[in-house]
């Protein structure tokens, strides 16, 4: 009698382990799932602020070129917009670009997130275990 007790606390133990196994494991997917959707738009925005960058240093390059042929007046708003265009594109690289070992906050924190969420770490602690009560 006192066995069947004993192999039936067992089970329930056991079960009660898999239970928790299976929401972390649905948890991990979760997640996964969510660090991809935040690094997709990331990646789109820091690479387009780079090829905008070029094409703004190119359009600098003709306006150069061809200021003989512009009006005095109208060259200086087309300076006036590169400048601000450029300002921009400055912004979004010092928020989402990252160089060599100089992490800027944005994009460092993004990412540390993402991998934070990629990695099982997440499913360990008393973060996950909060979860695991609902």
């Amino acid at each position: 009698m006192e066995k069947n007790i004993s192999q039936e606390k067992r089970i329930e133990e056991l079960e009660a382990r898999l239970k928790e196994q299976e929401k972390l494991g649905s948890l991990g997917l979760l997640s996964a799932g969510i660090a991809h959707e935040i690094q997709n738009p990331l990646n789109f925005v820091i690479n387009f602020s780079k090829l905008s960058g070029q094409l703004l240093a190119d359009l600098a390059d003709r306006v150069d070129e061809a200021k003989a042929r512009i009006p005095e007046a109208e060259l200086e708003d087309i300076k006036d917009i590169l400048s601000g265009l450029r300002e921009n594109v400055d912004k979004i690289k010092e928020h989402g670009d990252i160089q060599g070992e100089t992490y800027l906050y944005g994009t460092d924190r993004m990412y540390r997130i993402i991998s934070f969420l990629s990695s099982k770490e997440h499913l360990q602690g008393s973060f996950a275990h909060v979860l695991l009560q609902f």
